[in-house]
């Protein structure tokens, strides 16, 4: 049931970078990333999505930790339902 025992996986992968978008370092913590930001995001950096890509949302809360473990493992920023869907 570990990662370890999953097969390579091969695909294109996009960063998107939301504390930088939004003239941040970080996000606040109850920040949620919304269907339209990703939509924003995507339309201003010129930046399309195909069936397959992997999504990693950069949120800036790495770097919290070993400096803040106590906000960095409380709540954090992420996508929303909607967003996910």
């Amino acid at each position: 049931m570990g990662i370890d025992t999953m097969p390579p996986v091969v695909t294109w992968g996009l960063l998107l970078d939301f504390p930088s978008f939004f003239g941040n370092d970080i996000l606040d913590e109850e920040f949620e990333i919304s269907s339209n930001d990703i939509e924003q995001l995507l339309f201003e950096k010129g930046i399309s999505l195909a069936s397959g890509d992997a999504v990693i949302f950069y949120t800036g809360y790495s770097k919290l930790r070993a400096k803040d473990n106590a906000r960095y493992l409380g709540n954090a920023p992420g996508i929303g339902l909607r967003a996910a869907n």
